[in-house]
């Protein structure tokens, strides 16, 4: 499998217009034969056109990230660095391949359910050398305990996120709806003082920089994330009394495909405006932007690639016709 960039195909999708797909199917059939297939192609003017709109969309108050876990591919990610984005990964491989397609480590986050004692150990070394993460985000209060522990150790301290279920109803699909009530991912409301308690208190190891919500993927519609945002910012209001570097909303969740059908979903320019200065209790901590847009996840690349491949047999009967692709 190969996946590859292009420049200047005039969007892959959602356009299907004649000419794109007569530029589609050369560009198509030059690359099958110099890579084989079957292949991924994207149009790197599109990546690059897409990445201006999330930033007018979401501008420079807001901390810009892309979600590696999308897709990973160097050629589609290296193009994003210079565009403004940070990257939020979700393992030590991940924070790797950032890096050397030119994200630096204070603009990538490392956040997921999945993070490893290896990744959290990553993350306090990289402090211990001078060269910390925009933050970690925690997703329970043992992992806490884990991360204060293993930064305890090494004498460092970290920013840290935490994950907080919003409870909101996401418009996606069940197994897509990490913010629903049910869901298990993230600590609810009531339990932010017993992760803060688990990761050393206000003056621990632990720097208590604010809350991380992921409403969930491929969202049909705004209104549970703006939900998720306004608890959000209940939360950072109740909390800065007693956490006084608590100064980040961290509001995830990708935009949506629209798989060819515009206007099926919200774009970057439908969701949630920012809130205005005048929604904060108390003016950001200096040096720090203080929000954050949510995560271009799988949009970005699906919105602009394609896939390639091979037809090696066709049946066609009175009503249906069927490939086989190679």
């Amino acid at each position: 499998m190969h996946g590859i960039g292009c420049n200047g195909l005039g969007g892959l999708a959602p356009s299907y217009d004649a000419d794109v797909m007569g530029t589609l199917w050369e560009v198509a059939r030059q690359a099958a034969r110099r890579h084989g297939t079957p292949l991924y192609l994207y149009d790197l003017s599109r990546v690059r056109a897409d990445a201006r709109g999330v930033a007018q969309a979401f501008p420079d108050r807001w901390i810009r990230l892309y979600s590696l876990k999308a897709n990973g591919l160097p050629g589609l990610i290296r193009e994003l660095p210079g565009l403004g984005f940070g990257a939020s990964v979700v393992s030590g491989g991940e924070l790797s391949l950032a890096g050397r397609a030119g994200f630096g480590v204070g603009r990538t986050a490392l956040e997921g359910i999945g993070k490893t004692d290896r990744d959290l150990r990553h993350a306090v070394g990289l402090s211990a050398a001078g060269t910390p993460l925009l933050w970690v985000s925690v997703e329970s209060a043992d992992e806490a305990l884990a991360l204060a522990g293993m930064a305890a150790r090494a004498d460092v301290r970290l920013d840290v996120l935490i994950r907080v279920n919003p409870e909101v109803q996401p418009e996606t699909h069940r197994g897509l709806a990490v913010g629903g009530a049910g869901s298990k991912f993230g600590v609810f409301p009531e339990e932010l003082a017993e992760v803060v308690e688990a990761g050393g208190g206000r003056d621990g190891t632990l720097r208590w920089r604010g809350i991380h919500l992921h409403v969930g993927s491929q969202l049909g519609a705004v209104d549970a994330w703006r939900a998720a945002f306004r608890l959000g910012l209940r939360l950072l209001n109740l909390q800065r009394a007693a956490l006084p570097d608590f100064d980040t909303l961290d509001a995830g969740s990708g935009f949506p495909v629209d798989y060819g059908e515009e206007g099926t979903v919200p774009t970057p320019a439908r969701s949630p405006r920012r809130p205005r200065p005048s929604s904060r209790t108390s003016p950001p901590t200096p040096g720090r932007r203080g929000w954050r847009s949510n995560r271009g996840g799988r949009w970005w690349p699906a919105a602009a690639g394609c896939w390639a491949a091979c037809c090696t047999c066709a049946t066609a009967s009175s009503d249906s016709s069927f490939w086989t692709r190679a």
